[in-house]
């Protein structure tokens, strides 16, 4: 679901030893156990969980990896990539764990429409002149 296994190999392939893992304030619950399953097979990696940016969660916390000097950062949820990310690329390595798009089905689509209509559809239309 988070992304482990890729995520896993992405710090192996880079040699990465201090890593930040950058979380909006609504998956801080789940940010442990996704640190202690990244953990269990690297060792030799130092984590650190990053919430509550200077900025918008959306945006790269640059400035927080570099206060525990960072060699990589991993962002979980919804990333604008913004300009700052233009500007810090090359001082740490970034990888994106974006959320999954759902799958829709033209059923739950029609069902979540009438619902929504359900208090519309009952009352009687009124003429307004």
């Amino acid at each position: 679901e988070y992304e482990i296994e890729d995520i896993r190999t992405w710090i192996h392939e880079n040699k990465l030893k201090k890593v930040s893992l950058q979380f909006p304030n609504e998956m801080l619950g789940v940010s442990v156990k996704i640190k202690e399953s990244l953990s269990a097979k690297l060792n030799d990696v130092n984590f650190f969980i990053l919430c509550d940016s200077l900025k918008n969660s959306c945006c790269i916390d640059f400035m927080g990896a570099k206060h525990v000097e960072s060699d990589g950062i991993v962002h979980f949820g919804v990333a604008c990539f913004s300009e700052d990310f233009e500007k810090n690329k090359n001082s740490v390595k970034v990888y994106y764990s974006l959320p999954k798009a759902r799958e829709l089905s033209s059923e739950g689509i029609i069902n979540a429409l009438l619902q929504s209509l359900e208090g519309v559809l009952s009352e009687k239309p009124a003429l307004v002149s």
